[in-house]
């Protein structure tokens, strides 16, 4: 989540015509993400972990809705409503990913350890 907001400060910072290295970039980190967003969620309902489901679903959702409003900042002229939707939902599944692992360090209870 660090790097994908990193590439998009770059990206504003480089303003438009955007780059395009950068642009591919945050593109890719940003489907990445939603890759590994909903990978997350798979396994934090396997594991019957409500705490990790609920986090990892929110996770999921805000970077979709990022996309989406980066997209549409993209095609759609750069309107600054679509920029700060998808800012704050950057931020937001950047401080889900944070408390995620936070949670997630904690054992799971009712399920032994992989190392016992």
């Amino acid at each position: 989540m660090l790097a994908e907001i990193l590439v998009g400060n770059e990206l504003a910072l480089a303003g438009s015509p955007y780059p395009v290295g950068y642009l591919a970039a945050h593109i890719g980190l940003s489907i990445l993400l939603i890759l590994l967003g909903a990978y997350l969620v798979v396994i934090s309902y396997r594991l019957h972990h409500a705490p990790a489901w609920i986090l990892s679903g929110l996770c999921f959702v805000s970077v979709v809705i990022a996309t989406l409003s980066g997209t549409d900042f993209l095609i759609g002229g750069g309107a600054q409503g679509t920029l700060y939707a998808m800012e704050g939902f950057g931020g937001l599944a950047l401080l889900g990913s944070i408390i995620l692992v936070i949670v997630g360090s904690f054992p799971v209870p009712g399920h032994q350890s992989a190392s016992a």
